[in-house]
């Protein structure tokens, strides 16, 4: 797939926020702190099967899943290994974005997507200026690192059957929205082997 320079728009007024408004009202953010943090995201549409971060690039945004499905990958010789799946109401980066440095991990829409953008000069703003941020940010990536543990752990320890309900209770939305491929790569197993596991349902 080929890699697109983003395009980023200004939030228009008028623009819907709901759902990014109920999001920070969860972290505990103030009504003034929650209102000048929106007014700096910009609005970025992605079709689908478009690069949204490539690989060995540090990511520049921090974006706000409002519509839409992005599949998170590693690829290597012609093959793809998927390791996540973020879906509306999620904030969406990988670790080059929190540590400006390039890594591996690419980041591609699965569906058309609808994002809010915040870019990484204004996020580190904010985390300066509020501490339910910043503590929220700490929370946000201590959250990640033990679903990453948990994912590892689950791929050596349990069966494809195990695995599969697993997926099933952590994105029971997903299996009607996501290429079986890629729901198979994510659980470390072939698609004939998926195939034989919903059989068994």
């Amino acid at each position: 797939m080929i890699f697109k320079e983003i395009t980023v728009f200004k939030m228009e007024k008028g623009t819907n926020t709901n759902l990014i408004h109920e999001k920070l009202k969860e972290i505990g953010l103030n009504q003034q702190i929650t209102e000048e943090l929106i007014s700096c995201f910009d609005t970025v549409s992605f079709t689908k099967n478009q690069i949204i971060q490539d690989s060995n690039k540090t990511g520049g945004y921090l974006y706000f899943l409002e519509k839409g499905i992005v599949r998170h990958y590693y690829a290597k010789n012609g093959k793809e290994f998927t390791s996540w799946f973020s879906k509306e109401g999620d904030f969406v980066a990988n670790a080059g974005f929190f540590a400006q440095k390039p890594v591996k991990e690419i980041i591609v829409a699965i569906e058309d997507v609808e994002v809010f953008a915040l870019s990484y000069k204004d996020f580190e703003k904010f985390c300066e200026e509020s501490y339910e941020l910043e503590c929220f940010v700490r929370d946000y990536l201590a959250e990640q690192l033990f679903l990453l543990e948990q994912y590892i752990a689950d791929t050596f320890l349990l069966s494809a059957t195990e695995r599969y309900n697993n997926f099933l209770k952590q994105f029971p939305d997903l299996v009607l929205r996501v290429p079986l491929i890629y729901i198979a790569s994510f659980l470390s197993m072939t698609p004939e082997t998926l195939s034989r596991v919903r059989a068994n349902k």
